[in-house]
């Protein structure tokens, strides 16, 4: 018996120095199964690296940007390493303006959430479609509970709110933002001088893929910008001291007016915490008569909260008193009241009583109408910055109601366009599961729409949209991603394509499933010889056929067809843009 138990423990001892070895040499040890791999980012602009450590380089996005994740990203954690720092490093998954990603956070940065099936239970209750839980378990669990999500079921379908909100002029982009989200559709872009009309200085009209990637409540989903689904009328469960820490260092904020922000977001049906951020950025915190009373020539004294008819002339705070003396508040809740009622008239009473539907009308009343801005990212940017300032006030404990719009017939996913390939991670394939046994009485077979679920565009059997640079194997998990059984293969003059070539002008796509075969031509604007790229190969492929030395037809003759439906001179100097970079050529 001792020399049995002896053998036991030097085994183990064997196992444990192995595993520290492994542990010490950085070796990567994965992170089986799927129970406690869900986990959140617990911080703020945390980087994301290629390899375990501060050595390593960031991961970029579209190229160039780094990126860092916010508290509230929900990540999974597919391996653990130890970096040369000595600590622990992740491996994550994450979601990135619509993009899945892979890459190393310090484990001190991670937070797992834990065994949390009666929150599971309650987001089904809700009726929270499962591509919209993992975020909203992790917003919920690094929020510590504090916040309270609830679903607004629109009753819209998803084409029918993008169709209108994508409406020319409806939806415009700053010129700052990469022009791939800029709309090529007729009357918002000009294919024969490659140029974008302007609807306002410096803004653009963006397009339908862009327009979808901001309507998406989803895009939200992944840290603090789900602020821009706070409801902003009345939140009983806001309480005094959290109101007193909102306003804690505004030097005006007595104790008096503290119960007046509450008493007055009540009778007007506005949230406390949501008049209080709101005064801080209009009056500020420090001294200002604004909030201690203005005295006018009358005798009295005016108060004006949040600086309405605060406008024009050399003094705009005085024309906002005088607006004040108008309506007649001379004492500090009249103007309290007041205000609230003014700031909620406007939209919240409205049914609009988030930031998102004021910029998407998805409300019972005036649907797709009276929004408040044509900005696309006026909701997302707003919803981000109200984030950063409660972070700022430390306010992130605060009981917040944020109520995420629900609409019919969504997606799998949505995208932000860029203006390069966007390399993705893909899960390693499992297991092939048991063919079942056949069913005499079959269902009818689900009819996948794959030209729509994958942003693209289908006319006469060519389809086209593709982003330029995108591998074959990248394509096929797209297209497994909407239906995990379907049969995709891409081939070449009748020869299958490599999975690391790229998608290219003339390649033949067939998807093969349940219902039924479906065969597409692949179209890549401006790749005329079809390698996938656009270079200096098609200038002369397109300038042999306009000398009529060699005749573009078919696929390639369409994407040769840069400005209009004929194979012009402006059709080189459209790829003479794209190589030189002046005005990338746009797959449409």
């Amino acid at each position: 018996m001792t020399a049995s138990v002896t053998k036991v423990n030097t085994v183990k001892q064997i196992i444990s120095a192995l595993l520290v070895l492994l542990l010490l040499a950085g070796m990567i040890i994965p992170v089986l199964g799927s129970v406690g791999t869900d986990a959140y980012v617990n911080d703020d602009e945390i980087n994301v690296r290629t390899g375990p450590g501060t050595g390593y380089g960031t991961v970029l996005f579209n190229g160039s940007k780094s990126i860092r994740l916010y508290r509230g990203q929900y990540v999974r954690v597919i391996a653990v390493q130890r970096g040369s720092d000595g600590y622990d490093w992740y491996q994550i998954v994450f979601v990135y303006k619509g993009y899945t990603k892979v890459g190393y956070m310090r484990s001190d940065f991670i937070t797992y959430i834990g065994d949390d099936r009666a929150y599971r239970k309650y987001l089904d209750e809700q009726g929270f479609p499962k591509s919209y839980q993992p975020y909203l378990r992790a917003l919920y669990a690094a929020s510590g509970g504090k916040w309270t999500f609830v679903a607004y079921k629109t009753g819209l379908d998803w084409k029918k709110a993008l169709e209108n909100e994508s409406t020319l002029g409806r939806a415009l982009l700053h010129w700052s933002y990469d022009t791939a989200q800029r709309s090529t559709a007729p009357g918002a872009y000009d294919s024969s001088t490659g140029e974008w009309r302007q609807f306002e200085p410096g803004w653009y009209a963006a397009s339908r893929e862009t327009v979808a990637y901001y309507m998406d409540p989803r895009s939200y989903l992944t840290d603090g910008t789900c602020i821009a689904f706070e409801l902003l009328s009345s939140n009983n469960a806001i309480t005094r001291d959290q109101l007193k820490k909102v306003l804690g260092d505004c030097v005006w904020a007595t104790d008096e007016l503290i119960d007046e922000f509450i008493q007055a977001g009540k009778e007007a049906n506005v949230s406390p915490i949501y008049l209080a951020v709101k005064a801080r950025g209009e009056i500020g915190t420090g001294a200002t008569k604004n909030a201690t009373g203005y005295p006018l020539s009358d005798g009295k004294k005016y108060y004006n909260f949040f600086n309405i008819g605060a406008y024009g002339g050399s003094d705009p705070n005085y024309n906002g008193i005088l607006y004040a003396q108008k309506e007649g508040w001379d004492t500090s809740y009249k103007a309290l009241l007041g205000g609230a009622k003014f700031i909620s008239g406007s939209y919240i009473a409205k049914g609009q009583n988030t930031m998102f539907l004021q910029r998407f009308n998805f409300s019972k009343t005036n649907t797709f109408e009276h929004q408040y801005a044509t900005d696309i990212t006026y909701a997302y940017m707003g919803g981000w910055d109200t984030y950063g300032s409660y972070a700022e006030n430390n306010m992130l404990g605060v009981n917040l109601i944020i109520s995420v719009p629900i609409l019919e017939n969504m997606p799998a996913v949505t995208k932000l366009p860029t203006a390069r390939y966007e390399d993705e991670y893909v899960d390693p394939e499992p297991e092939p599961e048991p063919e079942p046994e056949p069913n005499p009485n079959p269902e009818p077979s689900e009819r996948y729409d794959y030209v729509n679920e994958l942003n693209l565009r289908l006319s006469d059997s060519y389809l086209s949209g593709f982003t330029l640079g995108t591998p074959v194997k990248s394509l096929i998990s797209q297209i497994k991603s909407v239906n995990k059984n379907a049969t995709v293969t891409v081939t070449a003059r009748g020869e299958a394509v490599a999975g690391s070539a790229l998608v290219a002008t003339g390649q033949v796509l067939t998807i093969q499933d349940a219902a039924g075969t479906y065969t597409y031509t692949c179209v890549v604007y401006g790749d005329a010889n079809g390698d996938g790229r656009i270079a200096a190969t098609d200038l002369l492929a397109v300038k042999k056929h306009i000398l009529g030395t060699q005749t573009l037809s078919g696929a390639y003759a369409r994407a040769a067809q840069l400005s209009g439906s004929k194979i012009a001179a402006t059709s080189l100097l459209a790829i003479k843009k794209h190589i030189l970079g002046t005005a990338p050529i746009v797959q449409k």
